[in-house]
């Protein structure tokens, strides 16, 4: 398994929590390579996803998923890969593995718990997002976990806009909103 020494030793910062940021930092540095990259997140409407492999799973609880509110992966349409900062499977990962591996989609899951996609070329999310991390931080004004050093991501438009992104109703936000069977179709 790999660390999150081994991602920032490949020029690549991390932040345990704030996968919409590490994503947005990660589409900033890639971008200017070109291709088809997109940023997705992963949600549903009672905001209870589950992934399999993922560093914080307990292979004793819950067949090994961690079940998130939501969580931000890259995607390079052209090259197939999977990149998930949070994976205990790789963090560059081929996608029919990465697939396989992480939602098991031969799996018939309760309909409350199956995973919806927002897909976001990478160049809107860029322009797009926004976030002032108040969702990390809780009734008592105290951080559920610790931000990353970096300063916040906002737009001109926008302050704070990261509800927007992870709701999976189609009518908002950026991007398009898709099943999972939609979502391996569409790559």
């Amino acid at each position: 398994m790999y660390t999150s020494s081994d991602i920032k030793s490949n020029g690549y910062n991390y932040t345990a929590y704030y996968c919409e940021e590490n994503i947005w930092r990660l589409c900033e540095k890639l971008i200017q390579s070109g291709g088809n990259l997109k940023a997705i997140f992963i949600s549903n409407d009672r905001k209870a996803v589950p992934l399999w492999n993922q560093r914080l799973s307990d292979p004793l609880r819950n067949e090994g998923a961690v079940l998130w509110e939501y969580h931000v992966i890259a995607l390079d349409g052209d090259s197939r890969i999977i990149y998930d900062f949070d994976s205990s499977i790789g963090f560059k990962v081929n996608f029919d593995k990465y697939v396989e591996m992480t939602f098991h989609p031969e799996w018939e899951l309760d309909p409350i718990f199956q995973q919806k996609f927002r897909v976001i070329p990478a160049e809107v999310y860029l322009k797009t997002f926004a976030s002032d991390r108040s969702h990390m931080i809780n009734e008592n004004g105290v951080w559920r976990r610790p931000p990353p050093p970096q300063s916040l991501i906002s737009t001109p438009e926008s302050k704070n806009n990261i509800q927007q992104f992870i709701s999976m109703d189609s009518e908002v936000g950026w991007g398009k909103v898709m099943t999972l069977h939609e979502f391996i179709s569409s790559v």
